[in-house]
């Protein structure tokens, strides 16, 4: 039994183990009166080892099974000073450790060796110590470590007056295309205050026009919400402007809104980034005008893979559906960012479309009031190529850049016809004029093809492509074709420009008969 006075007495044998080192056996100052004493034996059970006395070096030598009583070596104490006995062992070696009376030990483990408790444990203050001597006082507290990274910002908030600006300048647009009816979004939109006075509103191409078996459609049937009085305002479809492949239309309804430029939202002029908080509003499915849903942008410049969404484009996350399609993509300031016109598959959160650089590009010919023809044509059909694809291309098979697209066809319109062919894959353009060099492809600094299609006419370009036969070659060429020069039906939503797309499907809301 331990004693409440001198904590390590147990009158019975306890083992201690240590590896190559020291154990060490201190009776701590001030713990013994005068006169106390107490019984202490060491037995060495295997190899030799050697006992010190405060630093003194006995000649006790313990011979295996030898024993010796550290009492005789007067570890009794009769003042404040500290006995200290240092024990050596030549190798591994198990110590039995004999304790009766007062004596009052304590025992650490040498920096150098390893000790190990067994047996019944050593006592302090009542208290059996299975693995270890007793644990020291707590230390102080360490140096604050450097800082973290900073992690993602969460969705921002807009603000109440953003939020109604919103609702002020969307819109839903009802038409009739071919005989049915459909409902979709847009926006009344201004870049200067000039412009209040023609009431210009956006929505999507694919709300006032569509493309059948051959046949090119117009709306001749279209309503809009009067942003100030929400009645419904027919527009004159003559008044109705389209850039058919990047899926806008810019409408000019009449409405002046000089005096309430509140009802009109503005395209941004601070770049987009992956990440940013974005927004769509609009009318999804025809059940909810002015709903806004909200998400963050995938891809502020993103390629379409497939080929069908040419125009340099935004991806999001914002859930939309078939009756969102012309709303805005809004930013946190409540500026325009992209307009939403199509999605991909049937997932609500995978959509999109024209980016705010598409937009600003475009809307400066449809505000002359006119189809936007002037834009460039490229003649090509292209998607985005896989690894497995790609490795055909190149030599070293185990490591191959990822850039490019695949040409799947070519117009005879084309400017490129002539110089690349089916099946190339087309990596790059420089700009000759400016240096400015578009790598294609769906990377972070890569860009559709598409991004050509705004440059002015005769443009000169140096493209670098690579064929079948593993060689990469470089050709000027003049983007000297306009939609001008083409059929109408190659200017539509999801179109390459090279031809009619088949199969396709344009998700336009048709409007719902409860009767």
């Amino acid at each position: 039994m331990s004693n409440a006075n001198y904590p390590w007495v147990k009158n019975s044998a306890e083992t201690v183990s240590g590896k190559i080192g020291y154990l060490e056996i201190t009776s701590p100052n001030g713990t013994y009166i005068n006169g106390a004493t107490g019984t202490v034996l060491i037995e060495s059970t295997a190899h030799k080892t050697t006992i010190t006395h405060d630093g003194i070096t006995s000649e006790n030598k313990l011979a295996p099974g030898q024993k010796v009583n550290l009492n005789s070596q007067q570890i009794i104490m009769i003042d404040n000073n500290s006995n200290t006995f240092n024990i050596y062992s030549d190798s591994n070696e198990t110590w039995r450790l004999h304790t009766s009376g007062n004596s009052n030990i304590d025992i650490r483990a040498g920096v150098n060796g390893q000790i190990n408790l067994a047996g019944n444990g050593i006592y302090f203050n009542g208290n059996n110590i299975e693995n270890g001597g007793l644990q020291g006082a707590t230390g102080a507290t360490g140096a604050t470590g450097a800082t973290g990274p900073q992690g993602l910002p969460g969705l921002q908030g807009i603000t109440s007056d953003i939020l109604n600006k919103l609702k002020l300048a969307t819109s839903q647009i009802s038409f009739i295309i071919n005989g049915t009816g459909y409902v979709g979004s847009g926006w009344f939109y201004y870049e200067n205050t000039n412009d209040l006075v023609n009431g210009y509103f956006i929505t999507a191409a694919h709300c006032v026009m569509e493309i059948t078996n051959g046949v090119y459609y117009k709306a001749d049937v279209v309503y809009i919400h009067h942003p100030i009085t929400n009645d419904w305002t027919k527009i004159d479809a003559n008044n109705i402007y389209i850039d058919g492949v990047a899926d806008v239309a810019l409408i000019k309804t009449n409405i002046n809104l000089t005096n309430n430029p509140e009802c009109c939202l503005k395209i941004s002029s601070i770049e987009t980034n992956a990440g940013d908080t974005c927004y769509i509003i609009g009318n999804p499915g025809g059940f909810d005008e002015d709903s806004i849903s909200v998400g963050c942008v995938r891809d502020p410049h993103y390629m379409e893979s497939g080929g069908y969404q040419i125009t340099d484009s935004i991806h999001i996350t914002s859930p939309g559906i078939g009756g969102n399609s012309g709303g805005p993509i809004v930013n946190t300031l409540g500026d325009v960012i992209g307009i939403f016109t199509f999605g991909l598959g049937n997932y609500e959160n995978f959509g999109g479309g024209s980016n705010r650089v598409t937009l600003l590009n475009t809307l400066s010919v449809l505000k002359t009031l006119q189809n936007n023809k002037s834009k460039l044509y490229l003649g090509l059909d292209w998607y985005l190529p896989n690894p497995l694809i790609l490795r055909n291309y190149y030599n070293n098979q185990n490591s191959f850049i990822s850039k490019g697209v695949y040409i799947r066809g070519i117009s005879v319109n084309s400017p490129f016809n002539g110089v690349i062919g089916t099946s190339d894959i087309l990596l790059s353009a420089t700009i000759t004029t400016t240096n400015e060099v578009i790598d294609f492809g769906n990377l972070n600094t890569q860009r559709t093809p598409g991004v050509l299609i705004y440059y002015p006419v005769n443009t000169i370009i140096s493209i670098t492509y690579v064929k079948t036969d593993k060689i990469q070659r470089t050709n000027n060429i003049t983007l000297n074709k306009s939609y001008n020069e083409v059929s109408n039906l190659l200017d539509g939503p999801l179109q390459t420009g090279l031809n009619e797309r088949v199969g396709l499907n344009i998700n336009r809301n048709q409007i719902q008969d409860y009767t």
